[in-house]
Protein backbone atom coordinates (compact mmCIF):
# COMPACT_ATOMS: atom_id res chain seq x y z
CA UNK A 1 0.00 0.00 0.00
CA UNK A 2 1.41 3.37 -0.97
CA UNK A 3 1.37 6.06 1.71
CA UNK A 4 -0.68 9.18 1.27
CA UNK A 5 1.66 12.16 1.75
CA UNK A 6 -1.03 13.91 3.79
CA UNK A 7 -0.87 11.09 6.33
CA UNK A 8 2.90 10.59 6.38
CA UNK A 9 5.83 12.83 7.22
CA UNK A 10 9.40 11.67 6.67
CA UNK A 11 8.04 8.15 6.12
CA UNK A 12 6.34 8.14 9.53
CA UNK A 13 2.69 8.47 10.44
CA UNK A 14 1.68 11.82 11.83
CA UNK A 15 1.25 10.47 15.36
CA UNK A 16 4.97 9.67 15.49
CA UNK A 17 5.84 13.01 13.94
CA UNK A 18 3.74 14.74 16.62
CA UNK A 19 5.62 12.86 19.33
CA UNK A 20 8.96 13.82 17.78
CA UNK A 21 7.82 17.43 17.61
CA UNK A 22 6.66 17.39 21.24
CA UNK A 23 9.97 15.92 22.43
CA UNK A 24 11.81 18.61 20.44
CA UNK A 25 9.66 21.32 22.04
CA UNK A 26 10.44 20.00 25.52
CA UNK A 27 14.13 19.13 25.09
CA UNK A 28 15.43 20.93 22.01
CA UNK A 29 16.73 17.60 20.69
CA UNK A 30 15.91 16.23 17.26
CA UNK A 31 14.98 12.58 16.72
CA UNK A 32 18.31 11.67 15.13
CA UNK A 33 20.11 13.07 18.20
CA UNK A 34 18.30 10.87 20.72
CA UNK A 35 18.11 7.83 18.44
CA UNK A 36 21.92 7.89 18.22
CA UNK A 37 24.16 6.03 20.66
CA UNK A 38 24.61 8.24 23.69
CA UNK A 39 24.32 7.91 27.43
CA UNK A 40 24.10 11.66 27.95
CA UNK A 41 21.34 12.41 30.47
CA UNK A 42 19.43 14.82 28.19
CA UNK A 43 19.52 12.34 25.31
CA UNK A 44 18.39 9.51 27.57
CA UNK A 45 15.52 11.63 28.88
CA UNK A 46 14.43 12.46 25.32
CA UNK A 47 14.41 8.75 24.42
CA UNK A 48 12.34 7.98 27.53
CA UNK A 49 9.84 10.70 26.66
CA UNK A 50 9.52 9.48 23.07
CA UNK A 51 9.14 5.83 24.13
CA UNK A 52 6.52 6.68 26.75
CA UNK A 53 4.33 8.51 24.23
CA UNK A 54 4.93 5.99 21.43
CA UNK A 55 3.93 3.12 23.77
CA UNK A 56 0.34 4.36 23.52
CA UNK A 57 0.33 3.12 19.91
CA UNK A 58 3.32 0.83 19.34
CA UNK A 59 4.89 -2.25 20.88
CA UNK A 60 8.24 -2.12 22.66
CA UNK A 61 9.76 -3.95 19.68
CA UNK A 62 8.46 -1.33 17.22
CA UNK A 63 9.71 1.51 19.42
CA UNK A 64 13.06 -0.24 19.70
CA UNK A 65 13.35 -0.42 15.93
CA UNK A 66 12.67 3.31 15.64
CA UNK A 67 15.17 4.22 18.37
CA UNK A 68 17.71 1.55 17.36
CA UNK A 69 17.48 -0.13 20.77
CA UNK A 70 16.59 -3.63 21.93
CA UNK A 71 13.03 -4.04 23.19
CA UNK A 72 14.31 -4.85 26.70
CA UNK A 73 16.05 -1.48 26.76
CA UNK A 74 12.74 0.14 25.84
CA UNK A 75 10.91 -1.78 28.59
CA UNK A 76 13.51 -0.62 31.12
CA UNK A 77 13.19 2.94 29.86
CA UNK A 78 9.41 2.85 30.23
CA UNK A 79 9.72 1.69 33.84
CA UNK A 80 12.34 4.34 34.56
CA UNK A 81 10.06 7.03 33.11
CA UNK A 82 7.59 6.69 35.97
CA UNK A 83 10.36 6.88 38.59
CA UNK A 84 11.82 9.99 36.98
CA UNK A 85 8.41 11.69 36.89
CA UNK A 86 7.93 10.94 40.58
CA UNK A 87 11.38 11.94 41.87
CA UNK A 88 12.91 14.31 39.32
CA UNK A 89 11.18 17.73 39.05
CA UNK A 90 13.10 18.66 35.88
CA UNK A 91 12.08 15.46 34.11
CA UNK A 92 8.51 15.85 35.35
CA UNK A 93 8.31 19.28 33.66
CA UNK A 94 9.67 17.79 30.43
CA UNK A 95 7.14 14.94 30.57
CA UNK A 96 4.28 17.36 31.23
CA UNK A 97 5.34 19.49 28.25
CA UNK A 98 5.48 16.46 25.95
CA UNK A 99 2.11 15.21 27.21
CA UNK A 100 0.51 18.63 26.71
CA UNK A 101 2.01 19.02 23.22
CA UNK A 102 0.85 15.58 22.09
CA UNK A 103 -2.64 16.03 23.55
CA UNK A 104 -3.00 19.35 21.72
CA UNK A 105 -2.32 17.69 18.37
CA UNK A 106 -3.85 14.21 18.66
CA UNK A 107 -7.04 14.62 16.66
CA UNK A 108 -6.21 12.03 14.00
CA UNK A 109 -3.99 9.61 15.90
CA UNK A 110 -6.31 6.63 15.46
CA UNK A 111 -6.47 7.03 11.69
CA UNK A 112 -2.66 7.47 11.47
CA UNK A 113 -2.09 4.37 13.60
CA UNK A 114 -4.37 2.23 11.43
CA UNK A 115 -2.64 3.41 8.27
CA UNK A 116 0.83 2.75 9.79
CA UNK A 117 -0.10 -0.81 10.76
CA UNK A 118 -1.56 -1.58 7.32
CA UNK A 119 1.82 -0.79 5.73
CA UNK A 120 3.79 -3.32 7.80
Amino acid sequence: MEANTNEMTNGLPHFLERIRSAVFTATGLRFNQYAAKSKCCDVYFARMLFAHQAKKMLSEREIGRLLKRHRTTIISSLKKHNEEVEYNPHFKRLAETVERETLNSNASVGRDYDMFNQQK
